[in-house]
């Protein structure tokens, strides 16, 4: 599970790098802006759902198989 977060992190990482620099490279060009200020909140947007779900999994895991504070 750990290794699907690193991935998923990356490429969030990477989408939001060239969201960046679309947004650099726009040079004034209102849709060009819009579209990376969107990619961004998107990149974000899915970051906040990945983290989510992993959450929700990790506190249906603890509640079926009992909790414990260092189990990660």
């Amino acid at each position: 599970m750990w290794w699907l977060l690193a991935v998923f992190g990356m490429i969030a990482i990477i989408a939001f790098v060239i969201s960046g620099i679309q947004y650099l490279i726009s040079a004034g060009n209102e849709a060009m802006i819009e579209t990376a200020k969107r990619n961004m909140m998107y990149s974000m947007l899915g970051v906040l759902v990945g983290l989510s779900g992993w959450v929700i999994i990790r506190a249906i895991d603890a509640a079926l198989n009992g909790w414990s504070f260092w189990y990660f």
